[in-house]
């Protein structure tokens, strides 16, 4: 597995070119907070979904909050990018081994609030994250999305698919088995 740094350029490219790969015109597109939100932003600025409505839902990893706590964030900041890899992979490694013990019953009966939907009848919804590790979240995002339109076709849009055994696989994405550091991720450097 490799580990990819993107600059703001590389992502804004990365991020056109998704859009240019969906087939798909939604008429409603969900982005997964915080990872997404760049894209959403892209995604808006796009007259291919002029007509689309964006709705996002925000999910806190547990990993997230440790890298938020001062000391950790400073350590990352210092530490040379391949020690950071080496991190970054062992984490991943982690994700991976823990995916075949992910119970799919106990995941549908969570729920993440997704304010904004439509009570209309859809039949296309676009879900839109920056990375798809396991595929708990979009699981998630995506089962509820079903129950609420069950004839909708629900497709999904990563940048970096990093885990190809996830419990999901992304209909549309630009990096496979690829680690990718965002700008806004805590171990970015300027």
């Amino acid at each position: 597995m490799i580990v990819k740094t993107l600059t703001v350029d590389k992502l804004k490219q990365n991020i056109n070119e998704l859009i240019e790969n969906i087939a798909e015109k939604p008429q409603v597109i969900v982005g997964v907070l915080n990872g997404a939100k760049t894209l959403l932003e892209e995604f808006k600025k796009s007259e291919k979904y002029a007509q689309s409505q964006f709705v996002e839902v925000k999910l806190q990893r547990k990993s997230e909050r440790i890298k938020r706590n001062n000391f950790t964030t400073t350590l990352l900041k210092k530490l040379p990018y391949f020690v950071l890899d080496e991190l970054r992979k062992i984490e991943s490694k982690r994700a991976a081994s823990q995916i075949k013990n992910i119970k799919l019953s106990e995941l549908s009966s969570l729920v993440l609030p997704i304010e904004g939907l439509p009570n209309r009848d859809l039949h296309n919804i676009l879900i839109l994250d920056d990375a798809l590790d396991t595929g708990k979240t979009m699981y998630v995002i995506k089962s509820q999305l079903h129950e609420k339109y069950p004839n909708a076709k629900i497709t999904t849009a990563v940048i970096a698919w990093t885990i190809e055994q996830s419990i999901v696989q992304p209909d549309y994405y630009i990096y496979k088995n690829t680690l990718v550091r965002y700008p806004w991720s805590k171990d970015y450097k300027i």
